[in-house]
């Protein structure tokens, strides 16, 4: 019986963190007491209405009386309460697994359910249970050339199984019924699913004797017939009942002789076992049917005992001897084996067994010939057994000895073994020992000169084995007693060993003594001779028995060991190491001087003392630990540790020995603190991020460079070579092509002068990458002063030369972009109050920059101050944030006193906090822009001119024509009117004078023809000479200037005439109290700058025309719109009205172009 647990409140409400159902009900009354929230969910109830019920309550009503029964059989011995059906308050039924246990709950003998495995069950349909309904179905249908088959081997109640995972492919109805289950329920699913019992733990059994069975049907492809076995079968209520099945199992082949299917037949024998069912009618057939039954009956039971019998007692024996069954058929060469053999044999229970071939290489391979050999002659004689021994190669590669035993027998006309296997490994192992022990106790007497022997009372007498009997000398069958054998003793030591005999019989006190003997030879030997009591069951001392050793070669070499103690203890006396030994109970047993002055004891105090117990601070530390483990393990060890009491460092050698334990140790306390700092400083050493490498003093190399000794973990991490690669080569392996030779010859230079050096070379790692180390290179030497080594001490700046090279590149960018955009780059530091600017600001504006760069700068200074207000009302602007960009145009006065118009262009940088940290800004010099931009404005303005004047010219040329031809008309008709005729000529004056006029009109809009020529400006100026003077004052000097070898120029003449003549006269009207006129005539040769500025005009070879007077000048606004049309300053009536425009228009025409200059005086 179990102990009963016992169970409160709270243990109850901590099954409701299960998922499970759990039910608690009271033993007697059946009344639900308590239940967690999984039950409740389950059942439909709430806690309230599900404990008014009890556990009867929701089962059907035909199951209720079996459950009361079944809970008063419960005897807390078994927790699988089997399956019960349980209806829901919906009406659903489920057959459930139960598992019960006995607990007392607040004083109640209860029991504790809960539900497993739960199935909800479903109405059979009728056509599964009618008498006429078809017997056997098919899903799905088998081969045709098969079925035929199926159908002859199908009894009442069968199922058609794969041969593999022994799924159901086929039932009768029959079996169906048996199930109480629809056949199409359990089709297509393992044949071990349908048995509901399948996951108890008591009827497991059952379902795996089946799978059993239909695995050797499977492997051997004969019929297999099992057992009588005992099955839990639902009844038509819904409970379950115990029914007797007897089953067959048929294999069923192709005709290529493939296994395909299994017929599983069932014959339900209950009634014949338990003779169930009383037969009807006469009295006297009644009582002749029912002794045929009764005999019928008495076989059966009697049969099935006997193989429940035979079954109990194979299973025994498989158990109490660790056997395993088998099957071979000899034919097809099929094993089957039993889950027993496969443990045996370390196969997977889950795998098929091994064929006969798989089976031969599982044996050893020096037992393979013998094991082929006698199966061979077994088959081959027919013999009817088959018994092998032999060794195996398990799975798991231990080696086993394996004793098997088979019986021949017949199945259906075939030959198989039928028997069993055990693994008889630790009984060969056994064998081996007692063997070896028995050879080794026989050579052990033999090397060890050692015998037994016994005396006993009652008779006297003495028994001497063999060995005992040759140490005396004596033939083996010696027969002596108790006198003769003291007599052996030399006198000197037979009182002795007659007191320990005495003192042996009389109290029971064993003995041990080495003694001497003479033998029967005369020999005077040592031995030890060892006794002790023999009782018997009423404890009185019968005889004494022991062993007895000639130990004359130990005795001489004990005396040789106690000359080499003395003269090993004069040794250890003398070594400079301290010493001392322990017994096996950590006593000191000896010590020498230095070990007393190291301990600061004497050996007085310290001898046949527990070291524990006179340094107890010593346990727990390394001293007890290694010297445990010195002894425990046999081994020397070998530790330094620091004793507190003595605050000192000690370094011990301990090595065991058959009395304890020697020890040798130094005091190592000033070369442990040495070796502390050194350890110290390699871990420094090993963790810098600088490169150490010490070399030898003198160089080894025809370069001149020393041998490694020693580099630190960084030279490996970056370098790419290990410790060994560097050690004992030089310095040189770190050379590559970028290696600069100046550097390591000035390096060179450094060592063999002996003095410290600083250098940034480019190495290469073993990779062939290439690295920048900054080199701190210090000779090291000894106390005499003498060079030993030098230290070199390496940083990596590969970075920094990186980050260097790149901010040149960068700034050499940022120079270059700035130049090429001819701008003049500025940073205005606000934080700072300091102002950068680029080379811009002095190619361009020719200023040079403050040399503090602080505000302001030349910059300000060279503003206009016109525009100096508006510049700093938009720079305020940005400033305060109100706008985020600035673009101004504004004049700056360049180093040569010249205006320029720049276009400035800034940006604000700010911080997180939104203030403008700085400002970064270009200003570009847009002076020839605007220029350019005034000259197209100009000859567009030009244009339009020209295209008004001339369509004004040639209408007012056509009217002045007919006026023209009527004023000379009017002229010659008036001949005779004198007075009129004056008025006539004077308009024929007008219109000519008008004619004139057009015609320059037309020459200004390029409307008139020009006729061009081939000529010499130098000599055309001449030719106007005369002209100039007669249009000029005689207070107006002319001057004309023509080099040598002037260029000819394509031009027409009257044009060119006419403009100089147009300039002279303007020279003239500018000239009122006279003056000098000067024309000067040269060749010129403008390139791509100089033509810049004319769109028209390309550059090239020219003749430059300089037409300069001594007047009074124009002022700046006077001389910006010369060219203008229409602009004069002469008065009303003076002049044409054209300005400039015509000589200007004369100079395009002839691919020229004019430049007017002026100063005002």
């Amino acid at each position: 019986m179990q102990e009963t647990s016992q169970l409160s409140l709270s243990d109850i409400r901590a099954y409701d963190f299960l998922s499970l159902p759990v039910v608690l009900f009271e033993r007697d009354t059946l009344n639900i007491l308590a239940s967690n929230s999984a039950a409740q969910a389950w059942l439909g109830y709430d806690a309230q209405s599900l404990h008014a019920l009890t556990i009867a309550d929701i089962c059907p009503a035909a199951e209720q009386p079996h459950i009361a029964a079944q809970v008063q059989k419960f005897d807390a011995t078994h927790t699988d309460a089997g399956r019960w059906t349980v209806c829901t308050r919906s009406g659903d039924r489920y057959t459930v697994a139960f598992d019960w246990r006995n607990v007392w709950f607040e004083g109640v003998d209860a029991v504790v359910a809960s539900i497993g495995e739960q199935t909800k069950l479903e109405p059979v349909p009728s056509e599964h249970l009618t008498e006429g309904a078809q017997s056997f179905h098919l899903a799905p249908p088998p081969p045709p050339e098969s079925f035929t088959q199926f159908i002859k081997a199908l009894p009442e109640r069968v199922l058609v199984l794969t041969p593999d995972a022994h799924v159901i492919v086929a039932a009768t109805d029959a079996y169906a019924r048996a199930m109480m289950m629809p056949r199409t329920a359990f089709l297509g699913r393992p044949i071990a699913e349908i048995f509901p019992e399948c996951l108890s733990a008591r009827m497991a059994g059952k379902v795996y004797n089946l799978l059993d069975s239909l695995q050797r049907v499977a492997a051997l492809g004969v019929t297999d017939v099992m057992n009588i076995q005992r099955l839990k079968m639902r009844n038509p209520v819904g409970t379950f009942e115990e029914r007797l099945w007897f089953m067959e199992n048929t294999p069923v082949f192709d005709q290529s002789g493939q296994l395909i299917y299994i017929i599983h037949q069932a014959k339900d024998m209950t009634e014949v076992m338990f003779d169930e069912g009383a037969d009807a009618g006469s009295a006297e057939g009644q009582a002749a049917r029912a002794q045929v039954r009764a005999r019928q009956v008495a076989d059966a039971r009697t049969t099935m005992l006997g193989l429940q019998e035979r079954a109990a007692r194979l299973r025994t024996a498989e158990t109490l001897l660790g056997i395993g069954s088998w099957e071979y058929d000899i034919q097809q060469g099929k094993l089957f084996w039993s889950k027993r053999v496969c443990e045996i044999y370390g196969v997977p229970q889950d795998q098929t067994s091994p064929s006969f071939d798989e089976y031969i290489e599982m044996v050893h391979p020096d037992d393979q010939e013998q094991m082929l050999a006698n199966y061979r002659h077994v088959v081959e004689s027919e013999a009817p057994v088959l018994v092998f021994h032999h060794r195996i190669k398990r799975r798991d590669g231990k080696i086993a000895h394996i004793r098997g035993v088979g019986a021949r027998q017949l199945n259906k006309g075939r030959a198989f073994f039928i028997g069993h296997v055990q693994d008889v490994t630790p009984y060969k192992e056994a064998e081996d020992r007692l063997r070896d022990a028995a050879r080794l106790q026989k050579l052990a007497g033999d090397i060890a000169r050692l015998g037994c022997w016994r005396v006993d009372l009652e008779p006297d007498r003495v028994t001497w084995s063999p060995e005992t009997a040759a140490i005396h000398d004596e033939p083996e069958d010696v027969n002596i007693s108790l006198d003769d054998a003291t007599a052996y003793y030399v006198p000197e030591h037979r009182e002795r060993i007659v007191a320990c005999f005495t003192k042996c019989f009389q109290y029971g006190q064993p003995f041990d003594e080495v003694l001497q003997i003479m033998t029967a030879k005369g020999r005077r030997i040592w031995v030890r001779a060892i006794g002790e009591p023999a009782r018997n069951d009423a404890g009185k001392v019968i005889a004494v028995e022991g062993a007895f050793q000639d130990v004359s070669e130990l005795v001489a070499a004990q005396d040789a060991s106690d000359d080499l103690s003395r003269r090993l203890r004069q040794t250890l006396e003398s070594i400079s190491d301290a010493f001392f030994l322990l017994d096996d109970q950590w006593r000191f047993s000896f010590m020498n001087r230095q070990a007393e002055e190291l301990l600061q004891r004497t050996r007085d105090h310290l001898l046949h003392k527990s070291i524990w117990q006179e340094f107890p601070e010593a346990v727990g530390s390394a001293f007890d630990t290694e010297y445990n483990r010195a002894v425990t393990e046999g081994c020397a060890v070998q530790f330094k540790e620091f004793n507190s009491a003595l605050q000192k460092w000690f370094e011990v050698d301990a090595y065991p020995t058959p009395e304890g334990l020697a020890v040798y140790f130094r005091d190592v306390t000033e070369q442990r603190a040495k070796e502390e700092q050194l350890r110290l400083l390699e871990s420094a050493v090993s963790r810098q991020n600088d490169i150490l490498v010490i070399t030898e003093a003198q160089p080894v190399d025809s370069a001149g460079w020393p041998k490694v000794v020693f580099v630190n973990d960084a030279f490996e991490k970056r370098t790419g070579f290990s410790r060994a690669e560097a050690i004992r080569h030089t310095a040189s392996i770190l050379r590559g092509p970028e290696t600069q030779p100046a550097e390591l010859e000035r390096i060179r230079h450094a060592i063999e002068s002996a003095r410290p050096v600083r250098a940034e070379l480019i190495f290469h790692t073993k990779a062939g990458e290439e690295f920048w180390l900054e080199l701190d290179i210090m000779p090291l030497a000894d106390a005499a002063g003498t060079l030993t080594h030098w230290v070199a001490i390496g940083r990596d700046i590969t970075e920094r030369k990186r980050s260097q090279q790149s901010i040149r590149l960068n700034e050499e960018r940022f120079r270059l972009i700035a130049k090429a955009t001819g701008n003049a780059v500025w940073e205005w530091d606000i934080v700072n109050g300091s102002q950068w600017w680029s080379e811009g600001l002095s190619e361009v504006f020719g200023h040079q920059p403050v040399p503090k760069n602080t505000v302001p700068t030349v910059w300000r200074d060279h503003v206009h101050p016109e525009d100096i207000a508006r510049v700093d009302v938009a720079l305020g602007r940005l400033l305060s944030g109100e706008q985020s960009s600035l673009r101004e145009q504004y004049r700056v006065r360049r180093a040569d006193g010249i205006w320029a118009k720049v276009e400035d262009r800034a940006f604000v940088l700010r911080d997180s906090e939104g203030s403008v940290k700085r400002v970064l800004g270009s200003m570009s010099d847009i002076t020839e822009r605007v220029q350019l931009e005034e000259r197209l404005r100009q000859s567009q303005k030009m244009e339009a001119v020209g295209q008004l004047t001339g369509g004004v010219a040639h209408d007012f040329n056509n009217l002045l024509t007919v006026i023209l031809g009527s004023a000379e008309i009017l002229s010659d008709e008036l001949e005779s009117h004198p007075h009129l005729q004056k008025l006539a000529n004077l308009t024929v004056s007008a219109a000519e004078s008008g004619g004139e006029l057009t015609n320059r009109l037309l020459a200004f809009s390029r409307k008139q023809a020009l006729d061009p020529v081939i000529l010499d400006v130098g000599d055309l100026i001449q030719g106007m000479d005369n002209l100039l003077k007669r249009t000029l004052p005689e207070s107006i000097s002319v001057k004309s200037v023509s080099m040598d070898g002037l260029w000819r120029v394509e031009v027409d003449r009257g044009q060119l005439e006419s403009a100089l003549l147009n300039l002279a006269i303007n020279a003239r009207d500018a000239m009122p109290d006279g003056g000098c006129l000067t024309i000067e005539v040269s060749n010129a040769i403008l390139d791509e700058d100089s033509v810049a500025s004319e769109l028209h005009l390309e550059a090239g070879e020219y003749v430059r025309i300089v037409i300069t007077d001594t007047g009074e000048g124009m002022e700046k606004e006077t001389l910006a719109r010369i060219f203008e049309p229409f602009f004069t300053t002469k008065q009303v009536g003076k002049g044409t009205g054209l300005g400039l425009i015509p000589s200007l228009a004369k100079s395009d025409s002839s691919e020229g172009f004019g430049i007017p200059k002026s100063m005002k005086i």
